[in-house]
């Protein structure tokens, strides 16, 4: 039970350690977020699932575009304000 506690206090505080610095930048966070997956996405679409298997062409540079624009408001709006409440709660967990 106490390896369980350990691996999880562990985790809790690289989290807290990475979000720091994160956290700082919300613009930047969304940016990096949304360019790491759409650009490992278009290339997963444009290589499996394009007739033609040319890796880059116009319909990966479309996929990547709409692909980072749609990840990018997803990460802006969502996904930094569920790391931020995760955050603040163990925070506020830890000062307690």
């Amino acid at each position: 039970m106490s390896t369980s506690n350990e691996f999880y206090q562990k985790q809790t505080a690289r989290f807290i350690k990475k979000w720091s610095k994160r956290r700082l930048n919300k613009v930047r966070f969304s940016l990096l977020e949304s360019f790491y997956y759409s650009f490992f996405f278009s290339l997963f679409i444009s290589f499996f699932l394009q007739e033609s298997k040319k890796i880059f062409s116009i319909s990966t540079l479309s996929v990547f575009i709409i692909s980072f624009t749609l990840y990018f408001l997803f990460s802006y709006f969502l996904l930094f304000s569920i790391y931020e409440n995760r955050y603040q709660r163990v925070q506020k967990e830890n000062n307690h």
